[in-house]
């Protein structure tokens, strides 16, 4: 395009009745089939795709990664399920490609050794925090696949966090109660340890920011 309209501006500056064209855009853009009108139309509709890819690739770009538990699960899925061949499933292994859907911004490590640990509890445990319709699903399966209903399991993670929580804040006294007869850095290096643990598991365990971490900790 920038080539195309060098070459409508040489031509228009050969004639001395062309060459006004080269300083008026208005009067450029009143002569009939002016083809100068036509090429910045044309770059205007261009533009347009462009800019729509622009914003269409920031949006994909503000999804997350896809994690690579969840990854793994799915390249799992597909490779065991024999369905798809094998050319076909290649596609799963370029995790640069792979984004994340799910809006659970709140899931952490807590959630994933939760899961763990049902998985190896036993279905009688592990159907506690499923539906029926995922039960069905499951019935007769040889994949190892894990199924959750995701209210039921987050309600027992939160019972859990809050438990680990409480025992961090209560803890240190209790302990402190106990140890009251022990030297001053007994008493200090048990604050420490508690209160490090605290700040560590909102750290780690949460979406908190830095200056929040801070507060809760200073509090």
């Amino acid at each position: 395009m920038e080539a195309k309209l060098d070459w409508l501006d040489r031509d228009d500056a050969r004639s001395p009745e062309t060459q006004r064209y080269l300083s008026s855009r208005r009067e450029d853009g009143l002569r009939k089939g002016s083809p100068r009108k036509a090429l910045f139309q044309d770059i205007e509709s261009q533009l347009e795709i462009y800019d729509s890819l622009l914003q269409r690739s920031a949006q994909i770009y503000q999804l997350e990664e896809a994690p690579n538990k969840h990854r793994q699960a799915v390249v799992n899925h597909i490779w065991s399920d024999g369905t798809l061949k094998e050319r076909d499933r290649e596609y799963i292994q370029h995790a640069d490609d792979l984004v994340y859907l799910n809006a659970d911004t709140e899931a952490s490590w807590v959630h994933w050794f939760v899961g763990y640990l049902l998985y190896f509890t036993g279905p009688v445990l592990m159907n506690r925090f499923r539906t029926e319709v995922q039960r069905i699903k499951l019935r007769g399966d040889r994949m190892s696949i894990s199924l959750y209903e995701k209210k039921r399991f987050n309600k027992f993670v939160n019972v859990l966090f809050t438990i680990i929580i409480v025992t961090l804040v209560m803890g240190p006294v209790m302990v402190l109660y106990t140890i009251r007869d022990a030297n001053g850095y007994v008493r200090n290096a048990t604050a420490v340890i508690f209160t490090a643990s605290f700040a560590l598991l909102c750290a780690t365990a949460t979406n908190a920011k830095r200056q929040e971490v801070f507060a809760v900790t200073a509090a």
